[in-house]
């Protein structure tokens, strides 16, 4: 378990002998003569060590041990599917993620609303409305501890209601209804500016044939 101690000590029937440590057929750096210790284990200790001897008659390697160091979970996080705004009536996942040994189990809750009951890593939502948008997190949990995620924030936005399209069109007719009256006043004052212009010369063409 990761925060324990481990040894792995090398032994053969040479003499003399010279040991090299390997990790995942890797070579490690470490005394030839002494045992090999991992104090205090982590998670990346976790994998597979054998040892080799050797001297100037030749070489043989042992057998490989497994160590498979068991740690709380790490570095958990909630990733949405998908991601950004989700307009409301539509759907959304949300995923847990965590490194963790054995493998997490996964808890759903919501900001001041408590658990959602729902278990696993993936969370979804369907027919979203605009009531269930805020915080969520989730929490990983297996033998060894327990950790939760930081804070996702959902955020659903409302479709337009009928109202507002109601809204919309009366403010739609009414510019219309102003602007046919702009274009009508013009008319008229165009028209009453024409009929003024005729006025006089009609007056002028009596005149002269009277005289």
């Amino acid at each position: 378990m990761e925060g324990g101690s481990v040894t792995l000590r090398c032994i053969s029937d040479a003499n003399p002998a010279v040991y090299t440590w390997f990790k995942d057929n890797q070579p490690l750096l470490w005394e030839p003569r002494r045992p090999y210790t991992l104090d205090p284990v982590c998670s990346k200790d976790r994998g597979t060590y054998r040892c080799q001897a050797e001297n100037q008659y030749g070489y043989l390697g042992s057998n490989s041990v497994f160590i498979d160091v068991q740690y709380g979970p790490k570095h958990t996080f909630v990733i949405p599917s998908p991601p950004g705004e989700i307009m409301e009536g539509g759907s959304v996942t949300l995923s847990c993620s965590s490194d963790a040994n054995p493998a997490a189990d996964y808890t759903w809750f919501r900001e001041h609303g408590g658990s959602v009951e729902e278990l696993g890593e993936n969370y979804t939502i369907s027919n979203i409305t605009t009531e269930l948008g805020g915080n969520y997190y989730c929490e990983a949990r297996n033998a060894v501890g327990l950790q939760n995620s930081t804070l996702m924030f959902l955020n659903v936005t409302a479709t337009p209601s009928s109202s507002s399209s109601g809204t919309t069109t009366v403010a739609a007719g009414t510019v219309a209804v102003l602007l046919a009256s702009i274009l009508l006043i013009i008319f008229l004052w165009m028209r009453r500016k024409r009929a003024s212009r005729k006025a006089p010369d009609q007056g002028g063409r009596s005149d002269t044939r009277q005289e």
